[in-house]
């Protein structure tokens, strides 16, 4: 987890729409399935290690673990929080699709902690290449959720057209 947690906040100073969704802080969300022993220790693991950093994208931030509530709450969660990030943990497969269509036209970065999510529509991920943490990033949706990053920082991942 602190792998994916570097990875997050490195690619997070690349997205250049971050510093006006952030508007000052950076507040992420991570999203569990409270009755999955994975997806609660996986968020759990992620908030440590995310807290370990001293700012992301040069802004301080805020972390909040919740139950996954469903796709609208979490879409209206995004525009009146100002959320900047939404970490999605594994052991919520039968809620990506409802997730995913709820965050389209809503300007978040999604992140899931399993590479599978991404091509499900969750903007960015991770995966193990060759044993090498790989990031993996849909770019249709990424566009849908406002979320631009680098051109160079594209080149060192898996793209999903």
């Amino acid at each position: 987890m602190p792998r994916q947690a570097e990875l997050l906040v490195r690619v997070a100073a690349y997205d250049r729409n971050l510093p006006a969704r952030a508007g000052g802080t950076v507040r992420i969300l991570i999203l569990t399935n409270p009755d999955d022993a994975d997806s609660r220790a996986v968020a759990a693991q992620m908030d440590a290690a995310l807290r370990k950093f001293d700012k992301i994208a040069g802004l301080p931030y805020e972390i909040t673990t919740e139950a996954y509530p469903g796709g609208a709450q979490v879409a209206a969660a995004c525009k009146q929080s100002h959320l900047s990030i939404v970490y999605v943990t594994q052991g919520l497969d039968a809620k990506i699709a409802d997730l995913v269509g709820a965050l389209s036209g809503v300007d978040v970065l999604s992140v899931a902690a399993v590479a599978r999510y991404v091509a499900q529509a969750v903007v960015l991920g991770f995966d193990l290449v060759s044993a090498k943490p790989t990031l993996v990033i849909n770019l249709p949706q990424a566009k849908k959720q406002n979320v631009s990053i680098d051109a160079g920082v594209l080149n060192l991942m898996k793209v999903i057209q």
